[in-house]
């Protein structure tokens, strides 16, 4: 990421995060960004949230709408990690 400190956002094309459409640019819904906003509007219970990206020489932002799709398939396995696994492993931990 530090690699493209010096350029401007639209000529930073190798970090996969935006797909070009009409020199429009949106975040890549295979990326891991995607993923972790998408959770963030889930249990926040918001409709969008602001995507920004900074170097020295340029600054943008964009909106990313929730997708009802994202959360219906992957908010179950998520709460099904948070009480099947994350929770029994704390309670161990914490026994000790």
């Amino acid at each position: 990421m530090y690699l493209y400190v010096l350029h401007t956002i639209t000529t930073i094309t190798t970090l996969a995060l935006f797909l070009q459409d009409r020199n429009q640019y949106s975040l890549n819904k295979d990326h891991e960004y995607y993923h972790q906003i998408q959770g963030q509007l889930a249990f926040t219970k918001k409709q969008f949230a602001l995507f920004c990206i900074w170097t020295p020489l340029e600054a943008k932002m964009w909106k990313v709408n929730k997708d009802p799709t994202w959360e219906s398939t992957n908010v179950p396995i998520l709460e099904n990690f948070y009480h099947e696994i994350l929770v029994p492993h704390l309670i161990q931990f914490f026994k000790k």
